[in-house]
């Protein structure tokens, strides 16, 4: 038996809804210049009337469709469960393979065509229109938060229109018509390769989308916050046992864990010796200080798949330089992957290879355009070296170093190369972050909405990082 349940909701037309009429004459309200767009901000009497017409008519149409989606939910389920209930009878009659009905073997018949249980019959066979209802109000609730959604932005675009904005906003764009046509090109391609995607994720994140039914209307895929549930209610970090306890690994949070590791300890050490490098290449009188620059440039120079390719190379436990080296010094070979510190150890010392070099530039691009006379009217008044830095160089790296900061923690913090490359989040994943994670979610378990569930977290993390990062240094204040 195959019959698509919701097929039926999505070919129910506007006018069955009997909002039409309500929602035409509000379009002719504006179309026919009842409302004159105006600069006052003042709420006046049309004003509210128009908002209020809107809301009542949005809240009417959007009642009258949920209704229409949940009665069409229940007569198709009435539909299927009859097929189902004729269809085990028949086979009874007939003798093939007698269907007990039982909760044990329920699933046996009373499924859609992807396995999945409908729970449409009882084990006795019996089915109520009370348990229909239940089932259709449950399955349409994930519509009623999209519906306010479009109704908020409604109400938002119709006082953009009563205020004047709209007005004003063609008329802006009729007097920069070239400057628009200009960046057009630009922007539609940041729509396409950016926007899209990254809305088109946002929306996959709400589904319950895998490899097995994506072939699926999107509408039915729709779970709400569940994934968002499964992937921040899981509490299940580790468990106690005799022999002590067990870490789970595949936890969100101790996925977390590794990452806030991983991000805080590469770029304190990328900061470090960046800073410690620039303020060496800065001093004056230095020999070679052009031939230094271009050596500790190089690591960043190079692509970091390729450096991450020869730091995994250095690391095996048996062909590796570093164990060699190890070696030499009578010291016992590590199996450096084999470890949760080992391995996490291998990942900070590849990375922190790969990020000291755009710290060091970037601070000795500010240490260079700090006035020389400074220093020199501080080493007049007695300041040593120490308050220099302290009272000078540093308030002055601020406004460049806390945005290059920033960056590094993003880049950090979505570092996929490196875990993937060298250490593969071994062992047994203990040392995935957030983005590998989520790559292996979507292309090794292909659970596509569960790993956009995961990069949306990621987002909103990096999006909360920067705002309070930037907001509490006040890095875009200059001096």
């Amino acid at each position: 038996m195959r019959f698509n349940l919701l097929q039926p909701a999505m070919n129910i037309r506007l006018e069955d809804s009997g909002a039409l009429p309500i929602l035409i004459f509000f379009g002719a309200l504006l179309v026919g210049g009842f409302l004159k767009p105006t600069s006052e901000r003042r709420m006046d009497p049309a004003k509210l009337m128009a908002i209020a017409a809107f809301l009542l008519s949005a809240l009417f149409y959007q009642q009258q469709r949920l209704d229409r989606l949940e009665q069409v939910w229940v007569n198709g389920n009435r539909v299927v469960a009859a097929n189902y209930l004729e269809t085990a009878e028949q086979y009874d009659r007939a003798g093939y393979l007698p269907l007990v009905r039982d909760p044990a073997s329920a699933n046996l018949w009373d499924t859609d065509h992807y396995q999945r249980p409908l729970e449409l019959i009882a084990a006795d066979g019996s089915s109520t229109d009370t348990e229909y209802g239940a089932k259709a109000a449950d399955r349409t609730s994930f519509i009623k938060p999209i519906l306010w959604a479009i109704d908020i932005l409604g109400i938002g675009i119709l006082l953009l229109i009563i205020f004047g904005y709209a007005e004003r906003m063609y008329a802006a764009f009729k007097q920069h018509i070239y400057a628009y046509v200009y960046i057009a090109p630009a922007m539609i391609g940041m729509f396409v390769l950016v926007f899209f995607p990254f809305a088109y994720g946002i929306a996959l994140a709400f589904t319950d989308t895998t490899l097995f039914n994506e072939s699926l209307p999107f509408q039915e895929r729709l779970i709400g916050l569940a994934n968002f549930k499964a992937i921040l209610g899981d509490f299940n970090l580790y468990e106690r046992t005799a022999d002590g306890i067990i870490w789970n690994y595949a936890n969100f949070y101790w996925t977390l864990f590794i990452t806030v590791l991983w991000t805080v300890s590469n770029v304190f050490i990328g900061v470090t010796v960046g800073f410690l490098l620039a303020m060496a290449l800065n001093t004056e009188g230095l020999r070679g200080k052009a031939i230094y620059r271009v050596l500790l440039i190089l690591p960043w120079a190079i692509p970091n798949y390729i450096t991450a390719l020869v730091w995994r190379g250095m690391f095996h436990p048996q062909f590796g330089v570093i164990n060699q080296v190890l070696q030499m010094f009578g010291l016992e070979p590590v199996k450096w992957f084999d470890g949760v510190v080992s391995s996490f150890i291998t990942g900070v010392a590849t990375n922190g290879w790969l990020s000291f070099p755009f710290m060091m530039v970037v601070i000795l691009g500010a240490l260079q355009s700090i006035p020389r006379d400074m220093y020199e009217a501080a080493e007049v008044e007695g300041a040593n070296r120490w308050q220099r830095l302290r009272f000078i160089t540093l308030p002055l790296l601020k406004p460049t170093l806390i945005p290059a900061i920033v960056l590094s923690v993003v880049w950090t913090f979505n570092m996929f190369n490196i875990i993937f490359l060298v250490s593969g989040g071994e062992p047994a994943g203990a040392n995935e972050i957030l983005v590998t994670k989520a790559y292996k979610l979507a292309f090794e378990n292909y659970q596509y909405a569960y790993a956009a569930a995961y990069s949306t977290v990621i987002f909103i993390i990096l999006l909360a990082y920067g705002v309070f990062q930037t907001r509490v240094s006040k890095a875009t204040e200059s001096f």
